[in-house]
């Protein structure tokens, strides 16, 4: 009888164990990925019929840290985009600070690591419009229509440039009168 309510006992602690240890009151976040240059723009360059928004930071960059909160919550918010944060980070600080940056900002959207090549002209193969070598950039892609952001955006320029980028594929103006 003993060994029957020690087993049962032993299966509820189990239970109990992995079912309470699993339990967490925040969602995961998938782990930041490491891209050579050359991958990034290959990656820009494929056709999608989701759009996509590449977000380019740094964690010493304060506008970039001030602009994810609104990145992330417009990607929450509509489903059908895609985000991505690139950061340009040294990889010094991959496993330390960009994992606490990412934290505290509570990001859940993907992470690429993109450590950038001495020659700073990589920049012209993700936009030729990237003038100078300042962040925060953002490229939207859906289809082979692009817009590209050399300034800090918020979430209602996001929508806007949505907004745009989908007058564009379809041709129409957002601002005609019917």
């Amino acid at each position: 009888m003993h060994s029957v309510l020690n087993m049962r006992l032993f299966l509820v602690f189990l239970f109990l164990t992995f079912s309470l240890g699993s339990c967490s009151p925040k969602e995961t976040t998938t782990s930041p990925v490491s891209l050579s240059v050359d991958e990034l723009i290959s990656l820009l360059s494929e056709e999608t019929e989701q759009l996509t928004i590449y977000n380019f930071w740094a964690t010493w960059c304060t506008p970039c840290l001030k602009e994810m909160p609104d990145f992330e919550r417009f990607a929450k918010d509509h489903p059908e985009v895609k985000l991505i944060f690139v950061s340009l980070d040294r990889k010094s600080v991959w496993d330390s600070k960009v994992p606490q940056v990412i934290e505290e900002l509570d990001i859940k959207s993907q992470v690429f690591l993109i450590e950038p090549e001495v020659d700073l002209n990589w920049r012209f193969r993700v936009s030729e419009k990237w003038k100078l070598m300042s962040i925060p950039v953002t490229l939207m892609i859906e289809g082979n229509k692009r817009l590209f952001f050399d300034a800090p955006l918020n979430y209602r320029d996001l929508g806007i440039a949505q907004l745009e980028l989908q007058k564009t594929l379809s041709n129409t103006s957002i601002f005609e009168k019917n």
